[in-house]
């Protein structure tokens, strides 16, 4: 079914079109009956409970009161599923008020801190061949206790539970927002730090080895912080020091009601002529890191947003590196090798007789900038501007891979990417993203971003991202195309700021 350009059924009927785009110009797909249907609800059920903020999911409206949610779910083996929830009538799906703290487990920890301490010496295979056979009792007994088979239960597929996890892998599982609500839902009751008898303590002695005079210092400092005892004879307070342990985030994620995500139609506003795949892997990346990215406030979000759309178009381009297509004018406009050597300006550029060389323009526009080696090393061509703020350079493309390195513990099988050596990776989306992100971070763009919503605060912004623009001579006005390239970053800031979508 198609409806015309003025948004009325073409047969008169009443039709389902994405609320996305209510006003577009052009014929579009539309449905008679609603997309979504109980009917054909099934696929993989989630292998745990997966608890999902209806405040931030998105959603579309099926009729009053009755909303589909989208979800990320996990099933057994530990894969993600994606797909759709009703929140009335859906087979396993319930609508929950926070109050009912869907998902908490309560558990008890009952390991000892020796048992404890002698698992993570087994996992990390840590000691002597003997020792390690010793340890391998308690790393036993640790796996039996409750929490910790929940954890396994939790983190390891399916067929692979060998009750090894590590504090690697409980990070790289809080990345996974599926994977995360299982371990921020426990509620483990275990003795407190704060009390207990030094004597749990004293049975690390053994472990410590030639450490042993380190560790007698800090046993000192953990005897001093046991304060439990000492106020035993406060009214009200626990005599015992078992107590419930609960993870920040899960327990104030439970009534949090203003997580921001990205939507479709925000993307869509913003760039509009993306295609909705582009839109959709940015929106992932966006959603499941903005935190990481600094982009957890409004300012932040509009001013981040109002530069990539400057730097990437309003189709939000990420492909295999910017475009150098440039006539001999333009070269010698834009780089400063080519005002020195015109004569090559006419020899790559894009004539009438020619198109550029651009590999050849890369490699002299960008010789030894930014950690680039001379022309014949051909860094400016490998290391020309990628990602959706165009980072340029070897110095660039280092730096990424190092933020990258630092912050990949919830990217699974990521950790050792090299942009050095696989630099056409910052050409697609995901890495695009990141790339953005890392030099947004590394240059404190977010620190600006929160100073206001003035233009000079926008401009400070556009000289961390490309000084070149604000060059000129004393006496003279910056030259027409670069200062329509800055007013061009303080519209599209002002145009999103004014709209609002990203409060």
């Amino acid at each position: 079914m198609q409806v015309n350009p003025s948004g009325q059924p073409l047969n008169n009927q009443a039709l389902w079109i994405a609320c996305a785009d209510p006003h577009g110009n052009e014929d579009r797909p539309a449905w008679s009956q609603f997309p979504l249907t109980l009917q054909a609800a099934g696929g993989a059920a989630a292998a745990w409970t997966r608890v999902v903020s209806t405040a931030s999911a998105q959603s579309c409206v099926e009729a009053e009161n009755k909303r589909w949610y989208a979800v990320s779910i996990a099933d057994g083996n530990n894969a993600e599923v994606n797909g759709w929830v009703c929140d009335h009538g859906h087979p396993l799906v319930e609508l929950k008020s926070p109050w009912d703290w869907p998902g908490f487990d309560v558990l008890n920890l009952q390991a000892s801190v020796s048992d404890m301490f002698a698992r993570a010496l087994y996992i990390a295979d840590s000691g002597t061949p003997d020792e390690i056979a010793q340890f391998e009792g308690s790393f036993a007994n640790a796996r039996s206790d409750e929490t910790i088979r929940k954890l396994e239960d939790a983190i390891d597929a399916q067929g692979q539970r060998d009750g090894k996890i590590t504090a690697h892998e409980l990070q790289t599982a809080l990345g996974k927002p599926w994977l995360a609500d299982r371990i921020d839902h426990l509620i483990v009751r275990y003795e407190s730090e704060w009390g207990g008898e030094m004597s749990k303590w004293d049975a690390l002695d053994s472990h410590m080895h030639a450490g042993l005079p380190v560790w007698q210092g800090e046993k000192t400092r953990i005897d001093v912080l046991r304060f439990w005892s000492g106020i035993s004879g406060v009214s009200g307070w626990p005599t015992s020091s078992n107590v419930y342990h609960f993870h920040p985030l899960g327990l104030v994620g439970n009534f949090r009601r203003t997580d921001f995500q990205f939507t479709l139609a925000m993307m869509q506003h913003i760039f509009p002529s993306a295609s909705v795949a582009t839109l959709q892997a940015a929106m992932t990346e966006l959603n499941t890191n903005i935190d990481l990215f600094k982009l957890d406030k409004p300012l932040r979000r509009e001013h981040f947003f109002a530069q990539i759309r400057r730097e990437a178009g309003p189709s939000l381009a990420v492909h295999d590196g910017e475009s150098l297509n440039y006539p001999p004018d333009r070269l010698k406009l834009k780089f400063s090798y080519f005002q020195a050597h015109p004569d090559e300006a006419d020899l790559y550029g894009r004539t009438a007789e020619h198109p550029a060389d651009e590999q050849a323009i890369a490699n002299r526009a960008y010789e030894r900038r930014n950690g680039n080696g001379d022309i014949a090393s051909g860094d400016g061509w490998k290391y020309r501007g990628r990602g959706l703020i165009q980072i340029t350079g070897q110095t660039q493309y280092r730096l990424f891979t190092e933020w990258h390195r630092q912050n990949s513990s919830g990217w699974a099988g990521e950790a050792n990417l090299n942009f050095l050596v696989d630099y056409a990776l910052v050409g697609e989306v995901k890495y695009a993203v990141r790339s953005a992100a890392a030099y947004w971070i590394n240059n404190r763009m977010y620190e600006t971003a929160d100073h206001g919503a003035a233009e000079d605060d926008v401009d400070n912004i556009t000289r961390a991202i490309n000084p070149g623009l604000f060059k000129h001579q004393p006496g003279h006005p910056i030259n027409p195309e670069n200062m329509n390239d800055i007013v061009d970053r303080r519209n599209n800031f002002a145009s999103i700021h004014n709209w609002g979508g990203l409060k």
